[in-house]
């Protein structure tokens, strides 16, 4: 097909100094297409219009940029759902009684908030003794 992939993938996970410098090296290499999955919810917004500025098609994978105008399609997961459904099904594995340690990812990380929301909602309602020893938050 002659096509060709270019990984630009930060060193630093969750970096989005380092992922908005990638999005400048690739658009110099004047890509037909980008499929990207950004760092972070909000902090790639002016470096998404670069590449929609610059006519390149943006094919967004798992963690969803906010504007639906800057690419054509979102493939990934309903977090929320997800989260809900682990939520369940752990507490109910637990006997609706007992302390959890909730383990947060990096501060703005798309796929982060929905599970905090989940857990914190308790979408099971015979699950009212389990409780939350602490939360620990990744540091950057």
């Amino acid at each position: 097909m002659g096509a060709a992939t270019v990984h630009y993938v930060p060193q630093q996970p969750d970096n989005v100094d380092e992922q908005r410098a990638l999005i400048d090296e690739a658009l110099a290499a004047r890509p037909a297409a980008f499929v990207f999955v950004p760092v972070h919810g909000t902090r790639m917004d002016a470096a998404v219009r670069k590449i929609r500025t610059a006519g390149v098609p943006v094919f967004n994978l798992i963690n969803r940029l906010r504007n639906a105008d800057d690419y054509i399609t979102f493939v990934g997961a309903d977090d929320r759902q997800l989260a809900s459904h682990t939520g369940v099904f752990l507490y109910e594995a637990m006997g609706g009684h007992g302390n959890v340690v909730i383990l947060e990812g990096t501060p703005g990380t798309i796929s982060c908030t929905p599970w905090d929301r989940s857990i914190e909602e308790r979408e099971c309602p015979a699950c009212d003794s389990v409780s939350a020893l602490g939360r620990s938050l990744k540091q950057l």
